[in-house]
């Protein structure tokens, strides 16, 4: 990592996948003073020591976060970095490291890219990590809220009705889809960023607001 201070001098600085100082590989001697910047350039606070990770603090020393993930960890560890294998698995903002893809949403908002995402990112990451009956409702309703998020309510509106109409068959199914897609639209309109989405989803399935797996009459859907 580069770092320029005051006198616009530029340093080099070597961390291990944890965020720990290392050794400059080139000369073999250890880094003399300190910085204030730590693992993946977040700043270090000097009195504690630990790291910044927007979410919340990371102290490198351990490799463990000093408090809960901010969403359900479910099988992760709720205070561990990148699963205890940092070289395998990236956390660049404090969330468990299975959630960071997925609530980052596509790459860029053309509909293959899209395609991709919801399919192998956010559907893989729904199905391994939420129980069966909310699986399908926490999909539609995430996927819309990032999309509106990211790419605008019109864009995630198209996408989302040219999905259902796929196979249209105006099932009890499909009526529920529907609705979880509007609510995930709404959602996304006001949310700040994906993590809010989560919540938001979250939320609502929890109050009983997305029509859950055969539950469309429960909440007064036809």
């Amino acid at each position: 990592m580069d770092v320029t201070d005051s006198s616009a001098d530029d340093t080099q600085l070597y961390q291990d996948a944890w965020g720990n100082p290392m050794p400059d590989w080139t000369s073999g001697h250890w880094q003399t003073g300190t910085s204030r910047w730590g693992h993946n350039t977040k700043e270090i606070d000097g009195d504690t020591g630990l790291t910044y990770m927007y979410q919340r603090w990371y102290q490198s020393e351990l490799g463990m976060f000093a408090s809960e993930a901010p969403l359900p960890a479910f099988s992760e560890h709720e205070y561990e970095f990148g699963k205890a294998s940092p070289t395998l698995y990236i956390d660049t903002n404090g969330l468990t490291p299975s959630l960071v893809d997925v609530l980052n949403g596509p790459k860029s908002c053309f509909p293959t890219r899209i395609r991709s995402w919801g399919r192998f990112v956010l559907g893989r990451w729904i199905q391994a990590n939420s129980p069966k009956s909310e699986q399908n409702a926490m999909r539609h309703c995430l996927l819309m809220c990032i999309l509106t998020l990211k790419c605008g309510e019109k864009t995630a509106a198209k996408l989302g009705l040219a999905h259902e109409l796929e196979a249209y068959n105006y099932s009890s199914d499909q009526v529920e889809d529907f609705h979880n897609n509007q609510v995930g639209r709404e959602h996304g309109k006001s949310a700040c960023d994906g993590v809010d989405c989560y919540r938001k989803c979250r939320n609502s399935a929890n109050e009983g607001t997305l029509a859950l797996e055969g539950a469309a009459t429960e909440i007064g859907l036809p």
